[in-house]
C-alpha cells in the first residue's frame, strides 16, 4: 500500500513538519511508526488520506502509527461485528453501529480508528448523528 502524504517530512531525529512531500510504502499486514508528529500534522494527514482508505491510524502524544491491514482482516472484522449484532438482537439490547470512524481527543493528544464501533448505553443520543 502506498500513501502519498503531502507537506510531510520525516527522519529518525527530525520533528515531523509541513515542509515537503513524501511517499510512504507500507506492505500489507505491516505498519510504520512516525515519532514527533504534532497534532496539527496528524489532522492534516487524516484530511489528506480521506475517509475511504484501507489504512488505519493511531496517534498518541506525538507518535503516529499507520497500519495496512491484511485482506483477511476485513473478514474477521465483519464476523466479529455480526456476532456483536446477533448477541445484541438476542439479548434485546438497542445499539447503534458507526463502523470505522476516527475518534479524536485533542485534550489528550490521542486519536484512534477502530475497525468497528458500537454504542449501547447512549444509543439513543447518537442515533442519526
Amino acid at each position: 500500500m502506498q500513501l502519498a502524504l503531502k507537506h510531510l517530512v520525516t527522519s529518525d531525529t527530525a520533528t515531523v513538519t509541513a515542509d515537503t512531500d513524501i511517499l510512504l510504502s507500507i506492505p500489507v499486514g505491516k505498519s510504520v511508526l512516525l515519532e514527533n508528529v504534532d497534532w496539527q500534522t496528524f489532522e492534516k494527514i487524516l484530511t489528506q488520506l480521506g475517509d475511504r482508505r484501507a489504512a488505519r491510524l493511531a496517534y498518541d502524544r506525538g507518535t503516529l502509527e499507520i497500519m495496512a491491514p491484511l485482506p483477511e482482516h476485513e473478514y474477521y472484522k465483519q464476523a466479529v461485528g455480526d456476532l456483536v449484532k446477533d448477541l445484541a438482537d438476542v439479548l434485546d439490547v438497542d445499539y447503534e453501529t458507526l463502523g470505522s470512524t476516527t475518534w479524536k481527543r485533542p485534550d489528550l493528544l490521542a486519536g484512534v480508528e477502530p475497525d468497528n464501533c458500537f454504542y449501547f448505553q447512549h444509543e439513543l443520543e447518537i442515533r442519526g448523528n
